[in-house]
C-alpha cells in the first residue's frame, strides 16, 4: 500500500471532523468471534448492485469525520496530503511530548466497479488472516470492512480497510505510548466511528 508524502493537509480537516518492535502481540479479546468464515465473506454481493461510480478527487480529505478523536486528542496536528489520478493519501500526526500520541494516515483509492473495490478488501482480509492476525469484519458500514488490532511494544494500531461503492477506504490509527501498548477499548471505538463516518461521508 503506496503512502505518500507531500506537505500540505490544511488544517479545516481538524475542524471538519476530522515503532515497531520484534515482538509482536494481537490483540483477539477486543471482541468475540472475530474469524468470520471467508467464503461468507467473499459472496456476500448484494450491496454491489446499483452502487455509483466515484473517482478520487481532491478535497477528500476534507471529508474524514475525525471529530471524536480530535477531541480525544486535540494536539493533533494537519499533516500531509497528496492526490494523484485514482489515489489520495494523508495524514494527520501527533504533537510531540505528549504521553499518548496519536496519528493516522488514510488511503483512497478507486476501482472500476464495487465488486472490484469489494474483491479487494476480501484480498487483504484473507491475507491478513494468513499472516496471524485477527481480521474483525464490522458491521453498519455501506460496503464490507474489516479492523485489524496489532499491539507492538509502545504502539497500538487499529487498521480499518472498507469499501465504499468501487472506492477501497484503508485507514490506519497509530496510538504511541511510553509504556507498553495495551488495546484501548475508548480509542478503538473512535477509530471504527471515524472510519464509518468518513466511508459514509465519502458517498454524500
Amino acid at each position: 500500500m503506496r503512502r505518500l508524502i507531500v506537505p500540505v493537509l490544511v488544517a479545516a480537516l481538524a475542524l471538519t471532523g476530522c515503532s515497531d518492535g520484534s515482538s509482536k502481540t494481537t490483540d483477539k479479546s477486543a471482541q468475540p468471534g472475530t474469524t468470520p468464515a471467508a467464503a461468507t465473506f467473499a459472496m456476500d454481493d448484494s450491496k454491489d448492485a446499483g452502487a455509483p461510480t466515484l473517482t478520487v478527487q481532491k478535497g477528500m480529505c476534507g471529508k474524514f469525520d475525525l471529530a471524536r478523536l480530535v477531541a480525544m486528542y486535540p494536539k493533533i496536528e494537519p499533516g500531509t496530503s497528496q492526490y494523484e489520478d485514482g489515489y489520495a493519501s494523508c495524514t494527520l500526526k501527533y504533537a510531540q511530548g505528549e504521553p499518548e500520541r496519536l496519528s493516522t494516515w488514510i488511503d483512497i483509492s478507486d476501482k472500476t466497479s464495487a465488486r472490484l473495490a469489494r474483491f479487494n478488501v476480501r484480498g487483504t482480509f484473507l491475507e491478513s488472516g494468513e499472516k496471524g492476525e485477527t481480521p474483525e469484519v464490522l458491521d453498519g458500514f455501506p460496503g464490507v470492512a474489516y479492523l485489524v488490532t496489532t499491539v507492538r511494544n509502545s504502539t497500538l494500531t487499529y487498521h480499518v480497510y472498507a469499501q465504499a461503492a468501487n472506492l477501497i477506504v484503508d485507514m490506519r490509527f497509530f496510538l504511541d505510548t511510553d509504556a507498553p501498548a495495551q488495546p484501548n477499548a475508548t480509542v478503538r471505538a473512535a477509530a471504527i466511528d471515524a472510519a464509518k463516518g468518513t466511508v459514509t461521508g465519502l458517498l454524500a
